[in-house]
């Protein structure tokens, strides 16, 4: 299942955006720029820059896994990536990477100063579950992991 698929009403039973949640804070500091409401009715998109897009596609992975290959991912990044860049996102596409490299660039993201962008995208094409459970090319890693890097 393709984490673009995720619907609000899943990450809700997932728990993402439920105060209280179980998942541990992120390790890194995050300052964000300004704090929206969860439940407001738009999310302001008027600063000086539309913000950063992470393309994480999976296509093959390591023989380890027993995962099939996804053919098409890689056209399907790049599609995306072409309609992000349209609407004015700096995209940036990574394509089967590892669990840790996957850690040290939504890490690196984390850090960087993102006050003057609408926001910061990260889109994960690749297998999964209903829960937490993502596949990177060597091993399946949590979408939280990802995600409390940046709350």
């Amino acid at each position: 299942m393709s984490t673009l698929s995720l619907t609000m009403e899943r990450a809700k039973k997932a728990q993402f955006w439920r105060r209280g949640s179980s998942f541990s804070p992120s390790r890194l500091p995050v300052n964000p720029a300004y704090v929206i409401d969860r439940t407001g009715a738009y999310y302001p998109m008027n600063h000086k820059r539309r913000g950063k897009a992470l393309i994480f596609t999976h296509e093959t992975f390591a023989k380890a896994t027993k995962l099939k290959s996804r053919k098409g991912a890689k056209a399907d990044s790049k599609a995306l990536g072409k309609s992000l860049k349209r609407l004015g996102f700096d995209v940036d596409i990574y394509s089967d990477k590892g669990k840790e490299e996957i850690n040290k660039i939504t890490e690196k993201a984390s850090r960087q100063d993102h006050s003057n962008a609408d926001c910061l995208l990260v889109a994960i094409l690749t297998h999964g579950d209903d829960g937490d459970s993502l596949c990177a090319h060597d091993g399946s890693y949590q979408f939280s992991s990802v995600w409390t890097q940046f709350t």
